[in-house]
């Protein structure tokens, strides 16, 4: 296995190209583009899903789990009133 890039610069400015389209598109519409944590200090509640705890973050007082889904934290900033 090659330490080499397994894309062509070319095809990586495309990519940013389109990218930077498809992100004023949504500015153009008003849609406003967030970030989800990734830990919460909470698991998740469905019975279905096992959660991750994350150890050795901070002072590791309050635990910490990886989330399976943004959904709830986008479903919050919806009920805000964020769109």
């Amino acid at each position: 296995m090659s330490w080499r890039p397994s894309t062509s610069v070319d095809v990586a400015r495309e990519r940013a190209a389109m990218l930077d389209r498809i992100r004023d598109y949504f500015e153009l519409n008003d849609v406003l583009a967030v970030d989800t944590p990734a830990l919460s200090t909470s698991a998740v509640s469905d019975p279905n899903i096992a959660s991750l705890r994350v150890a050795g973050i901070a002072d590791n007082s309050t635990p910490l789990f990886l989330h399976t889904s943004p959904e709830h934290f986008m479903k919050r900033l919806l009920a805000a009133g964020k769109k």
